[in-house]
């Protein structure tokens, strides 16, 4: 991100501006919510928008990305950090080959007690591409899972030729 942003500063400077304060806002997040036990939701979308804002810049115009956001208590809690590897990958296993306009969709919804966040993009049909997938942040996601949320959750993922698709609906 801060090397986009220091090739933005020759060609404009506005969108760099712009680039580096949401950066600054994900960083502050990380820095100071981390250690939290939970937060509100309100800050949690927050946090997710702005990441996604900045993959939007840093992707320009190449990438299809269409998110819905519906929040019925913003003031419910949420452990932070919780939900952003999975819009993580989707960004990060989306295509980018010049020939192959890649997707990400994200759709969250909370009401009540449910959080429900669903997250879909494409991926490259190129023959004979190989991702390099460590899977790590996946794993390291599913057991916070297992640890902060026990029995309270469901996650399903499931990939086909041409997509990966995610959702989880937690109980909170």
């Amino acid at each position: 991100v801060l090397n986009h942003i220091h090739v933005l500063m020759e060609s404009n400077v506005g969108l760099a501006s712009s680039l580096l304060m949401k950066y600054s806002d994900i960083l502050r997040y990380q820095l100071y919510n981390a250690k939290m036990e939970s937060i509100p939701l309100s800050q949690e979308v927050d946090f997710l928008t702005n990441f996604i804002d900045v993959e939007m810049i840093r992707w320009e115009d190449n990438l299809d990305v269409n998110c819905s956001w519906k929040v019925e208590d913003k003031n419910k809690k949420i452990a932070p950090l919780l939900l952003i590897t999975f819009i993580e990958n989707a960004f990060k296993h989306v295509p980018r080959d010049d020939f192959e306009r890649g997707f990400v969709t994200v759709d969250f919804y909370q009401e009540k007690n449910i959080l429900c966040l669903e997250v879909q993009n494409s991926k490259s049909t190129v023959i004979g591409r190989k991702e390099t997938n460590s899977g790590l942040g996946l794993v390291n996601t599913k057991k916070r899972l297992d640890i902060l949320y026990p029995d309270k959750y469901e996650l399903s993922i499931k990939e086909t030729e041409k997509t990966y698709y995610l959702k989880l609906i937690l109980n909170i």
